[in-house]
């Protein structure tokens, strides 16, 4: 299944945000915050798919954190919440 991004925003509220315990473990030493994620998710595009993943299909989100930083999000829409599995600052030489 591929995800639409107008689907990640409309669940990207509080209420409906997962994060996986790696998630939120690589959030911290990393720096990021959720709000960072939410405006990723709410600014960026999904600049790829990764539908045979598991427990549910996820992609790749690419975005602005709240300092207009670019960062890659990871995420999947599992049970109607937003399942943030990982996030990070990308390399720009890549």
């Amino acid at each position: 299944m591929m995800l639409k991004i107008e689907d990640l925003r409309r669940l990207c509220s509080d209420i409906n945000i997962r994060e996986t315990k790696h998630a939120r473990h690589r959030l911290r030493s990393r720096g990021l915050r959720l709000s960072d994620i939410k405006n990723a998710i709410m600014n960026g595009e999904i600049i790829e798919q990764y539908e045979s993943s598991e427990p549910a299909a996820s992609c790749l989100v690419l975005g602005l954190d709240t300092k207009k930083v670019n960062i890659h999000v990871v995420v999947s829409i599992h049970k109607e919440k937003l399942c943030i599995i990982t996030a990070y600052c990308p390399d720009p030489l890549r």
